[in-house]
């Protein structure tokens, strides 16, 4: 009698494992984007960085600094660039 291979069986189960997982971290993550977005205005929603506005490239906050300091380096080069607050709060948006 000649069944399945174990090996392929192994194989298909974890391609749908691995499907199942990437639908839900999907759902997840448009699910959160919805959740972030919701919380704000519509100025904030409607503005629009400025192409000419390169984003600065400091380090994700990894709390083993004051994060005050953290915020204002990035308050400061939004200040600089002339760019307005409703950019800001994208950049940092809070969550309830």
């Amino acid at each position: 009698m000649a069944g399945k291979d174990p090996t392929k069986k192994l194989i298909d189960d974890l391609a749908t494992q691995t499907a199942t997982i990437k639908k839900e971290n999907d759902s997840t993550k448009r699910d959160k984007f919805k959740e972030i977005n919701l919380s704000f205005t519509k100025e904030i929603m409607d503005i629009v960085k400025p192409k000419e506005l390169k984003m600065p490239s400091f380090t994700s906050y990894d709390r083993s600094r004051n994060p005050v300091e953290h915020v204002d380096i990035y308050q400061e080069w939004i200040v600089i660039h002339g760019t307005h607050e409703p950019l800001l709060c994208k950049g940092f948006p809070s969550h309830s």
